[in-house]
Protein backbone atom coordinates (compact mmCIF):
# COMPACT_ATOMS: atom_id res chain seq x y z
CA UNK A 1 0.00 0.00 0.00
CA UNK A 2 1.11 3.29 -1.18
CA UNK A 3 1.73 5.59 1.99
CA UNK A 4 0.17 9.36 1.95
CA UNK A 5 3.34 10.42 1.82
CA UNK A 6 4.59 9.05 -1.68
CA UNK A 7 0.76 10.12 -2.81
CA UNK A 8 1.31 13.84 -2.20
CA UNK A 9 4.37 14.02 -4.38
CA UNK A 10 6.62 15.22 -1.10
CA UNK A 11 9.51 12.97 0.24
CA UNK A 12 10.56 12.87 3.86
CA UNK A 13 13.03 15.61 2.89
CA UNK A 14 10.89 17.24 1.56
CA UNK A 15 8.99 17.82 4.53
CA UNK A 16 11.58 17.43 7.05
CA UNK A 17 13.04 20.82 5.77
CA UNK A 18 9.49 22.09 4.99
CA UNK A 19 10.22 22.09 1.08
CA UNK A 20 7.07 21.31 0.23
CA UNK A 21 5.28 24.34 2.07
CA UNK A 22 4.98 27.82 0.57
CA UNK A 23 7.72 30.24 2.31
CA UNK A 24 5.97 32.79 4.89
CA UNK A 25 8.49 35.26 4.56
CA UNK A 26 9.30 37.67 1.72
CA UNK A 27 12.20 36.50 -0.47
CA UNK A 28 14.48 39.22 -0.75
CA UNK A 29 15.48 40.21 -4.90
CA UNK A 30 18.88 38.78 -5.63
CA UNK A 31 21.17 42.04 -4.61
CA UNK A 32 23.28 43.70 -7.43
CA UNK A 33 26.60 42.91 -7.17
CA UNK A 34 28.28 45.51 -4.77
CA UNK A 35 25.62 44.34 -2.45
CA UNK A 36 26.43 40.40 -2.74
CA UNK A 37 30.09 41.22 -2.51
CA UNK A 38 29.54 42.85 0.77
CA UNK A 39 27.31 40.06 2.36
CA UNK A 40 29.57 37.25 0.60
CA UNK A 41 33.01 39.01 2.50
CA UNK A 42 31.44 39.26 5.81
CA UNK A 43 30.66 35.29 5.41
CA UNK A 44 34.12 34.53 4.47
CA UNK A 45 35.60 36.97 7.31
CA UNK A 46 33.61 35.84 10.07
CA UNK A 47 31.84 32.51 9.68
CA UNK A 48 34.09 30.32 6.79
CA UNK A 49 37.13 30.35 9.02
CA UNK A 50 35.11 28.68 12.14
CA UNK A 51 33.43 26.23 9.54
CA UNK A 52 35.29 26.36 6.61
CA UNK A 53 32.43 24.24 4.48
CA UNK A 54 33.18 26.28 1.19
CA UNK A 55 36.42 27.59 -0.49
CA UNK A 56 36.76 31.11 -0.77
CA UNK A 57 37.97 30.92 -4.62
CA UNK A 58 35.88 28.15 -5.80
CA UNK A 59 32.89 30.08 -4.32
CA UNK A 60 33.97 33.66 -5.64
CA UNK A 61 34.59 31.82 -9.07
CA UNK A 62 30.63 30.82 -8.73
CA UNK A 63 29.94 34.59 -7.59
CA UNK A 64 32.23 36.08 -10.59
CA UNK A 65 30.23 33.73 -13.23
CA UNK A 66 26.57 34.06 -12.14
CA UNK A 67 26.85 37.85 -11.94
CA UNK A 68 28.18 38.02 -15.84
CA UNK A 69 25.66 35.93 -17.02
CA UNK A 70 22.71 37.06 -15.10
CA UNK A 71 19.85 35.36 -13.87
CA UNK A 72 18.36 33.16 -16.98
CA UNK A 73 21.50 30.96 -16.70
CA UNK A 74 21.34 31.05 -13.24
CA UNK A 75 21.18 27.18 -11.79
CA UNK A 76 19.62 26.10 -8.34
CA UNK A 77 22.82 25.15 -7.11
CA UNK A 78 24.14 28.60 -7.88
CA UNK A 79 20.27 30.14 -6.45
CA UNK A 80 20.55 28.09 -3.32
CA UNK A 81 24.28 28.71 -2.46
CA UNK A 82 24.44 32.29 -3.32
CA UNK A 83 21.06 33.32 -0.98
CA UNK A 84 22.05 31.29 1.63
CA UNK A 85 25.45 32.77 2.14
CA UNK A 86 23.70 36.18 1.79
CA UNK A 87 21.81 35.14 4.83
CA UNK A 88 24.59 34.27 7.13
CA UNK A 89 26.66 37.36 6.05
CA UNK A 90 23.21 39.90 6.63
CA UNK A 91 22.91 37.77 9.74
CA UNK A 92 26.50 38.08 11.07
CA UNK A 93 26.32 41.94 11.01
CA UNK A 94 23.01 42.37 11.73
CA UNK A 95 22.99 43.91 15.49
CA UNK A 96 26.52 44.64 15.54
CA UNK A 97 27.50 47.31 17.51
CA UNK A 98 28.62 49.32 15.34
CA UNK A 99 26.37 49.35 13.06
CA UNK A 100 23.89 52.36 14.33
CA UNK A 101 20.57 50.11 13.30
CA UNK A 102 22.26 49.54 9.49
CA UNK A 103 22.76 46.18 8.55
CA UNK A 104 25.90 47.31 6.52
CA UNK A 105 28.45 48.63 8.42
CA UNK A 106 32.56 49.21 8.26
CA UNK A 107 32.94 46.68 10.91
CA UNK A 108 36.28 45.20 10.31
CA UNK A 109 37.89 48.65 8.81
CA UNK A 110 39.98 50.54 11.08
CA UNK A 111 38.93 51.09 14.61
CA UNK A 112 40.02 54.68 14.59
CA UNK A 113 37.14 55.38 12.01
CA UNK A 114 34.38 57.28 14.75
CA UNK A 115 31.56 55.65 15.00
CA UNK A 116 29.40 59.02 15.24
CA UNK A 117 30.69 60.27 11.68
CA UNK A 118 27.41 59.90 9.31
CA UNK A 119 27.31 57.33 7.04
CA UNK A 120 28.97 58.07 3.47
CA UNK A 121 26.25 57.81 0.58
CA UNK A 122 27.66 54.54 -0.10
CA UNK A 123 27.06 53.27 2.75
CA UNK A 124 23.76 54.51 2.84
CA UNK A 125 22.73 53.36 -0.46
CA UNK A 126 23.78 49.45 0.42
CA UNK A 127 21.59 49.92 3.56
CA UNK A 128 18.69 51.13 1.65
CA UNK A 129 19.24 47.73 -0.44
CA UNK A 130 19.68 45.36 2.46
CA UNK A 131 16.77 43.11 3.29
CA UNK A 132 16.87 41.08 6.70
CA UNK A 133 18.80 37.32 6.62
CA UNK A 134 15.10 35.21 6.90
CA UNK A 135 14.16 37.02 3.52
CA UNK A 136 17.86 35.49 2.08
CA UNK A 137 17.11 32.67 3.61
CA UNK A 138 13.38 32.22 2.05
CA UNK A 139 14.89 33.01 -1.39
CA UNK A 140 17.32 30.21 -0.70
CA UNK A 141 15.18 27.56 0.47
CA UNK A 142 12.77 27.54 -2.53
CA UNK A 143 15.77 26.25 -4.76
CA UNK A 144 16.83 23.83 -2.42
CA UNK A 145 14.35 20.85 -3.62
CA UNK A 146 16.20 21.57 -7.70
CA UNK A 147 19.37 21.74 -5.67
CA UNK A 148 19.31 17.88 -4.55
CA UNK A 149 17.59 16.50 -6.88
CA UNK A 150 19.85 17.67 -10.18
CA UNK A 151 22.08 15.41 -11.15
CA UNK A 152 25.68 15.76 -10.21
CA UNK A 153 27.38 17.24 -13.38
CA UNK A 154 24.66 18.71 -14.81
CA UNK A 155 24.39 21.51 -12.28
CA UNK A 156 28.17 22.64 -12.63
CA UNK A 157 30.15 22.94 -15.03
CA UNK A 158 33.26 21.14 -13.62
CA UNK A 159 31.17 18.00 -13.11
CA UNK A 160 31.89 17.81 -9.31
CA UNK A 161 28.20 17.18 -7.01
CA UNK A 162 26.64 14.62 -5.57
CA UNK A 163 26.52 13.68 -1.87
CA UNK A 164 29.54 16.58 -1.12
CA UNK A 165 27.28 19.43 -2.66
CA UNK A 166 24.10 17.87 -0.12
CA UNK A 167 26.38 17.67 2.26
CA UNK A 168 27.66 21.38 1.93
CA UNK A 169 23.90 22.88 1.29
CA UNK A 170 22.94 21.09 4.57
CA UNK A 171 26.32 22.70 6.29
CA UNK A 172 25.13 25.95 4.94
CA UNK A 173 21.70 25.87 6.64
CA UNK A 174 23.21 24.66 9.88
CA UNK A 175 25.24 27.85 9.80
CA UNK A 176 22.31 29.88 9.07
CA UNK A 177 20.42 27.90 11.87
CA UNK A 178 23.51 29.19 14.30
CA UNK A 179 22.22 32.84 13.87
CA UNK A 180 18.58 32.94 13.05
CA UNK A 181 15.72 30.00 14.21
CA UNK A 182 14.88 28.12 11.18
CA UNK A 183 12.54 25.21 11.09
CA UNK A 184 13.40 22.14 11.77
CA UNK A 185 15.98 23.58 14.36
CA UNK A 186 19.34 23.02 14.61
CA UNK A 187 19.67 20.01 16.76
CA UNK A 188 18.22 18.39 13.72
CA UNK A 189 20.19 19.81 10.66
CA UNK A 190 22.94 19.02 12.19
CA UNK A 191 21.66 15.55 12.45
CA UNK A 192 21.22 15.00 8.82
CA UNK A 193 24.41 16.44 8.24
CA UNK A 194 25.98 13.68 10.54
CA UNK A 195 24.16 11.05 9.01
CA UNK A 196 25.01 12.16 5.34
CA UNK A 197 28.44 12.65 6.63
CA UNK A 198 28.70 8.49 7.54
CA UNK A 199 27.29 7.55 4.78
CA UNK A 200 29.26 9.12 2.70
CA UNK A 201 32.42 7.82 4.56
CA UNK A 202 33.86 10.82 5.37
CA UNK A 203 34.82 9.44 9.10
CA UNK A 204 37.38 7.09 7.71
CA UNK A 205 40.17 6.71 5.33
CA UNK A 206 41.53 3.51 4.59
CA UNK A 207 45.06 4.25 4.38
CA UNK A 208 45.87 3.75 0.80
CA UNK A 209 47.11 6.90 -0.96
CA UNK A 210 45.96 8.88 -3.68
CA UNK A 211 47.91 6.70 -6.51
CA UNK A 212 46.57 3.44 -5.06
CA UNK A 213 43.57 1.19 -6.24
CA UNK A 214 40.91 1.91 -3.66
CA UNK A 215 41.04 5.76 -3.26
CA UNK A 216 37.89 7.19 -2.44
CA UNK A 217 35.05 8.18 -5.02
CA UNK A 218 34.75 11.95 -5.28
CA UNK A 219 30.87 12.03 -3.96
CA UNK A 220 29.75 8.73 -3.71
CA UNK A 221 32.09 7.52 -1.23
CA UNK A 222 32.76 4.34 -2.46
CA UNK A 223 36.15 2.43 -3.38
CA UNK A 224 38.03 3.73 -6.45
CA UNK A 225 37.95 7.51 -8.10
CA UNK A 226 36.52 7.63 -11.34
CA UNK A 227 39.09 7.06 -13.92
CA UNK A 228 37.84 9.88 -15.98
CA UNK A 229 39.90 8.63 -19.12
CA UNK A 230 43.02 9.20 -17.36
CA UNK A 231 45.12 5.80 -17.36
CA UNK A 232 43.72 2.41 -17.55
CA UNK A 233 41.39 0.72 -15.58
CA UNK A 234 41.56 -2.57 -13.84
CA UNK A 235 38.88 -5.57 -13.39
CA UNK A 236 37.20 -3.80 -10.00
CA UNK A 237 37.22 -0.52 -11.72
CA UNK A 238 39.99 1.35 -10.14
CA UNK A 239 42.74 3.07 -11.61
CA UNK A 240 46.02 1.70 -12.75
CA UNK A 241 48.14 3.81 -10.96
CA UNK A 242 51.33 4.14 -13.15
CA UNK A 243 49.04 6.03 -15.67
CA UNK A 244 47.47 8.49 -13.11
CA UNK A 245 48.68 12.22 -15.17
CA UNK A 246 49.58 15.24 -12.54
CA UNK A 247 45.69 16.46 -14.00
CA UNK A 248 44.21 13.37 -12.27
CA UNK A 249 45.96 13.31 -8.96
CA UNK A 250 45.42 17.27 -8.47
CA UNK A 251 41.87 16.65 -8.48
CA UNK A 252 41.99 13.14 -6.18
CA UNK A 253 44.03 15.72 -3.85
CA UNK A 254 41.81 18.35 -4.15
CA UNK A 255 38.61 16.48 -3.32
CA UNK A 256 40.50 14.15 -0.49
CA UNK A 257 40.76 17.68 1.40
CA UNK A 258 37.41 18.70 0.96
CA UNK A 259 36.32 15.32 2.16
CA UNK A 260 38.19 15.86 5.04
CA UNK A 261 37.20 19.53 5.86
CA UNK A 262 33.63 18.54 5.55
CA UNK A 263 33.57 16.25 8.03
CA UNK A 264 35.47 18.08 10.62
CA UNK A 265 32.96 20.93 10.12
CA UNK A 266 30.27 18.37 10.30
CA UNK A 267 31.84 16.81 13.50
CA UNK A 268 32.34 20.14 15.02
CA UNK A 269 29.11 21.47 14.70
CA UNK A 270 27.78 18.14 16.25
CA UNK A 271 29.94 18.53 19.20
CA UNK A 272 29.24 22.50 19.30
CA UNK A 273 25.52 22.00 19.25
CA UNK A 274 25.34 18.58 21.22
CA UNK A 275 27.00 20.80 24.27
CA UNK A 276 24.78 24.13 23.54
CA UNK A 277 21.45 22.40 24.07
CA UNK A 278 22.64 19.44 26.92
CA UNK A 279 22.47 16.88 24.20
CA UNK A 280 24.70 14.06 25.71
CA UNK A 281 27.84 12.60 23.69
CA UNK A 282 29.40 11.06 26.94
CA UNK A 283 27.22 8.32 28.50
CA UNK A 284 26.69 8.42 32.23
CA UNK A 285 24.52 5.30 32.12
CA UNK A 286 26.19 2.17 34.07
CA UNK A 287 26.69 -1.08 32.10
CA UNK A 288 23.59 -3.25 32.47
CA UNK A 289 23.83 -6.41 33.91
CA UNK A 290 24.67 -10.27 31.94
CA UNK A 291 21.60 -11.47 31.15
CA UNK A 292 21.23 -14.30 33.66
CA UNK A 293 21.86 -12.26 36.74
CA UNK A 294 19.38 -9.93 35.43
CA UNK A 295 16.89 -12.55 34.90
CA UNK A 296 17.47 -14.61 38.72
CA UNK A 297 16.64 -10.78 40.52
CA UNK A 298 13.44 -10.15 38.72
CA UNK A 299 11.68 -13.52 40.04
Amino acid sequence: MTSSVVDSGTSMRDSFFGLQTKPTIRQAPFPDRELGARLVELYFEHANPQIPILHRGEFMDMFKRVYASGERHRTSRESYMLNIVFAIGAGIILGSSDSEGSPISDHGRSPTKSRSSPPSNKKRRLAGQQHQPEEYHASAIVHLENFLGSSPAADRPDGFGGGLEELQAVLLLAGFALLRPVAPGLWYIVGVAVRLGVDLGLHYEDGVGIDGAGAEDQTTGTTAFKAEGHGNTTATGTANPSKIDAKERGRRQWVRDLRRRLWWCVYSLDRLVSTCVGRPFVSKTPLPMPCEIAFLTTI
